[in-house]
């Protein structure tokens, strides 16, 4: 986990000088190191088990390429 990301989530989380009775949910940590991470990491896919498909109706040289975004969240 980047630091960057981890006092990004600090920033977030209140600090009491009463007891220790505060519980942070796993969820807010999850989404604030989501986003940092969506923002510096590109994203990229592979198939790591493959199942066999077989058309029909298809041409048997057709090909599909399909792209995506690196940065799913960038609006370029």
């Amino acid at each position: 986990m980047p630091v960057e990301a981890l006092a990004e989530f600090l920033d977030l989380v209140p600090v009491t000088r009463r007891g220790n009775t505060n519980f942070i949910q796993m969820e807010m940590f999850d989404d604030v190191i989501n986003k940092f991470m969506d923002k510096k990491f590109p994203r990229t896919m592979a198939v790591i088990d493959p199942v066999m498909l077989v058309i029909d109706d298809l041409a048997e040289d057709f090909t599909k390429s399909i792209s995506v975004k690196k940065f799913p969240t960038d609006e370029r």
